[in-house]
């Protein structure tokens, strides 16, 4: 049985106003549906990445949500 895989999507962009940010939020079909991201001010550390992950609302489909 083939381990169930979750689609990330990371991103930056440039704010006029705060510079460069990096985005991440879940991938895939969910992406439209959830409409779930969240942003940091680049750079970020690792903390900043691990807050990241856990903040968005899709974190149990990472985390093994059913199995």
């Amino acid at each position: 049985m083939d381990d169930p895989i979750a689609e990330m999507i990371i991103g930056m962009t440039t704010d006029p106003q705060f510079g460069q940010a990096l985005m991440f939020r879940i991938g895939g079909i969910l992406v439209e549906l959830l409409e779930d991201v969240t942003f940091r001010i680049a750079p970020i550390e690792r903390f900043n990445a691990n807050e990241m992950i856990h903040e968005i609302k899709g974190v149990p489909l990472l985390d093994g949500f059913r199995g």
